[in-house]
């Protein structure tokens, strides 16, 4: 399928370009960028939830340091805390 495109109006902007773009793609082309894109939108939400959960982590520990400190207590020995902070869910 050929897509005529009328240079006459200049202002298309990039987003109308590329779908004029992609809706003149095959179907299995057209399905294969959506799959793409849809793997890439999950990725991105999984490396969010890690984040977060590392995030947590380092600021849970933080706090242990800091409280260790206020308190003049020693500190919890590393397998302990490290028990402690998988268990963070």
């Amino acid at each position: 399928m050929a897509t005529t495109i009328d240079y006459s109006e200049q202002s298309m902007s990039t987003v109308d370009a590329l779908w004029t773009l992609i809706q003149s793609q095959k179907v299995s082309v057209r399905k294969a960028l959506l799959k793409r894109f849809m793997e890439t939108e999950l990725y991105a939400d999984e490396t969010s939830r890690q984040q977060a959960y590392i995030i947590n982590t380092i600021e849970k520990g933080w706090k242990e340091v800091q409280k260790s400190i206020q308190e003049d207590k020693p500190m919890k020995s590393a397998d302990v805390l490290l028990s402690e902070l998988r268990s963070i869910k």
